[in-house]
């Protein structure tokens, strides 16, 4: 049966929580001070404990509250509890309760990326930062070109309505050209302007589809 020890010095606190753990079927062991409830604990080995955190008058404040760590030695297959508010050892040292399959209590823990000779998680990133940092290159390199990238042209500086119909046409709009014959003669409009090479936009275009296989 599992115990459960109560540290009050209150007798009707003392009677209420043992009624109440006894009738949820727990054995109960009182103790009406601190020391006498560190004895009972070694003695013991309790699954539960209740503390008075109100202590009296006459008590030590270092006895009216602990923390107690449970710890499942696997190797000496051991259950030992220690507080930090005890310096002179263990507070004890039991048999597991219960022999489960892989001893401890509680499942493997959900980790996230770890590596092969430990449990610290390991960043995600970490595993393909090599290949971000190319993606970033990529980004980078296309992000210049395509800035330095513009359509630029020249045009006959006698031909002022080239520029007007460049500039300032919308849809099926028409430009009146006074030396239409001149227009004739240089070839038509199709020779009126002299674009830049915009070659550079292959290799724009090339370091587009290089990243693509690495970002997807």
């Amino acid at each position: 049966m599992e115990t459960i020890l109560i540290v009050e010095d209150d007798r009707a606190v003392q009677k209420a929580l043992k009624r109440l753990f006894e009738s949820e079927g727990y054995e109960v062991d009182i103790q009406g001070d601190g020391k006498s409830a560190l004895e009972a604990y070694r003695k013991v080995g309790p699954t539960a404990i209740v503390l008075d955190h109100k202590a009296t008058k006459d008590a030590d404040d270092s006895m009216s509250k602990a923390t107690v760590w449970c710890i499942w030695d696997s190797k000496q297959k051991k259950v030992i509890h220690i507080s930090t508010g005890y310096a002179h050892g263990p507070l004890g040292i039991y048999d597991p309760p219960v022999n489960f399959e892989d001893f401890f209590p509680i499942p493997r823990p959900l980790f996230a990326t770890t590596a092969t000779d430990s449990t610290v998680p390991v960043p995600d990133l970490d595993q393909y930062q090599d290949q971000v940092d190319e993606i970033d290159m990529y980004t980078q390199r296309i992000f210049v070109l395509g800035k330095s990238l513009k359509v630029r042209g020249l045009y006959p500086g006698d031909m002022e309505s080239v520029k007007q119909a460049m500039d300032d046409a919308t849809d099926a709009t028409l430009i009146p050209i006074p030396n239409w014959a001149m227009l004739g003669e240089r070839g038509g409009g199709k020779n009126l302007i002299a674009w830049f090479p915009v070659d550079m936009i292959r290799i724009c275009d090339s370091d587009q589809r290089t990243r693509e296989p690495h970002s997807g």
